[in-house]
């Protein structure tokens, strides 16, 4: 299969774990969006695919804020300019007892 002329949209893809999921995408020849909510490390991430010979940026990204998320996804529909896939690694966590969670289900912490 070959994804070239093709955009893939990966959120957490600075954690080095969720960060994985890029480089399938960008093997098959897909550029790679690096979507962080810390750009700083995004930046870090991106030049890897450049040394494979693979297009990819880093993108800011908050997907607990929906501005944020929104302008993500505007600067990827603009600089790449398509967005062909979505790997959706972000995630929250959870911080409360079982009991608390029952109780007041919107108890957490992006």
């Amino acid at each position: 299969m070959s994804l070239q002329n093709k955009v893939a949209l990966v959120s957490a893809a600075a954690d080095a774990v969720a960060g994985q999921c890029a480089h399938d995408p960008a093997s098959l020849g897909a550029a790679v969006v690096i979507a962080d909510r810390n750009p700083e490390t995004a930046q870090k991430v991106a030049p890897s695919f450049a040394a494979s010979g693979r297009e990819a940026i880093a993108v800011s990204m908050d997907l607990t804020n929906e501005d944020a998320a929104s302008a993500g996804i505007a600067r990827t529909a603009k600089e790449p300019g398509s967005i062909d896939m979505l790997i959706s690694n972000a995630r929250t966590r959870i911080v409360a007892t079982i009991e608390a969670k029952l109780q007041y289900p919107e108890t957490q912490t992006p």
